[in-house]
């Protein structure tokens, strides 16, 4: 967050979020959203994996790579976060 400090014109992030659970992902990505908009600054949010586990009541319910998972997802409960993922607003530029 030091970034925000200079006020840049975009702002690139590298995994901001990594660590966080669901819900304060949401929070930060929203927060995300709202600075870009106030402050009329683009950003690039990164995130890199390769493969994903996905865990339900402490059992490993799929364990599959991240394209498989994100375009298949095989379980009801990963189907579930995936419809939970938070989004940043369309921008109007």
């Amino acid at each position: 967050m030091r970034a925000l400090a200079l006020r840049p014109a975009f702002l690139i992030a590298d995994e901001p979020v990594s660590g966080l659970d669901l819900p304060l992902r949401e929070q930060i990505t929203t927060l995300f959203g709202q600075l870009a908009q106030h402050y009329d600054m683009g950003m690039l949010l990164a995130t890199l994996c390769q493969r994903v586990l996905v865990m339900h009541e402490g059992q490993i319910v799929e364990d599959r790579p991240c394209n498989a998972l994100f375009s298949t997802p095989a379980h009801p409960h990963t189907r579930a976060l995936l419809a939970a993922i938070p989004t940043l607003p369309d921008c109007y530029c």
